[in-house]
């Protein structure tokens, strides 16, 4: 039971770290290449807290853009570019899951 929780705050550190990344104005695409890779082995590993954790991502970010939206009179923004990563990523990995 340890070993999953450990591999459950990797990929959620992993997964945040990611989103920071391809928030910089330079993407390295190596870092991305092999963080994509231990992201997805990870998800294999343990498909459903992999899943919560994409959830939890999702919900935490709708959280912010509502509050942004409301700072802004209802006029929404594009997503980040983070997001967009990370969205399609899930769509990704979750294919193989089918």
């Amino acid at each position: 039971m340890h070993l999953f929780a450990c591999e459950q705050a990797l990929f959620g550190l992993l997964l945040q770290h990611f989103g920071e990344v391809t928030r910089r104005s330079v993407i390295p695409h190596k870092l991305l290449d092999g963080m994509t890779r231990h992201l997805y082995d990870l998800t294999q590993m343990s498909a459903q807290q992999a899943g919560r954790c994409f959830a939890e991502l999702l919900a935490d970010r709708y959280k912010e853009f509502t509050a942004e939206k409301d700072e802004r009179r209802g006029k929404p923004r594009y997503p980040d570019l983070d997001l967009v990563c990370s969205v399609s990523y899930v769509t990704y990995v979750l294919m193989t899951f089918y």
